[in-house]
């Protein structure tokens, strides 16, 4: 009976550390998984934080150099050369990740631009008005995957018109993905 009675126990005992290693694996897998999701939400996070900071330092570098745009184009804007700023504005469009570049009158129509198509035409058709609004050059998100970067021309104390350069908000925050897939740094 002692042998029987041994035996027994041996096997309960092989089955409760079976049973006990059982429960560790589920639990250290549980565990694992949450962990898991922790971090990917924290990626996310830090992901969205860099997008937002890229997009930031872009558009702070793209409103240095609207300025001088717009002071280029005033001289010849207001000397009535839009042939000049069209082909200044084709060269423009030439730079990576810059879409389109277009010249509003203070009245809002299209003196200038990349795109022919919209020359006399209403900018109110193509922006929303509240993008010529404003003395101060800036950058808006178009909220079409753009960065509007407008920069009024001002000679005196007279508006000449408005150079809106868009640039592509999609491709900067792509830009990031693929530095972090390739894991190499990214600049603005």
């Amino acid at each position: 009976m002692s042998s029987q009675g041994s035996g027994r126990f041996s096997a309960y005992f092989a089955l409760l550390l079976l049973i006990l290693a059982g429960g560790v694996y589920v639990w250290k897998e549980v565990e694992l998984r949450s962990a898991v999701r922790k971090t990917e939400g924290q990626r996310a996070a830090v992901m969205e934080e860099a997008r937002r900071v890229l997009v930031a330092q872009t558009a702070d570098m793209l409103n240095l150099v609207a300025l001088p745009v717009s002071w280029a184009v005033g001289a010849e804007a207001q000397a009535g050369n839009y042939e000049n700023v069209n082909a200044y504005f084709r060269r423009l469009v030439k730079e990576k990740f810059v879409t389109r570049v277009v010249l509003v009158d203070p009245e809002g129509t299209i003196k200038a631009s990349t795109d022919m198509k919209l020359l006399g035409e209403s900018a109110y058709a193509l922006l929303d008005p509240s993008v010529l609004e404003g003395r101060d050059v800036r950058a808006v998100d178009s909220g079409e995957g753009d960065l509007l970067v407008v920069a009024p021309v001002v000679k005196g104390d007279a508006l000449v018109g408005t150079v809106i350069l868009f640039y592509s908000r999609d491709a900067v925050e792509g830009r990031l993905d693929r530095a972090v897939e390739n894991d190499e740094a990214v600049a603005p």
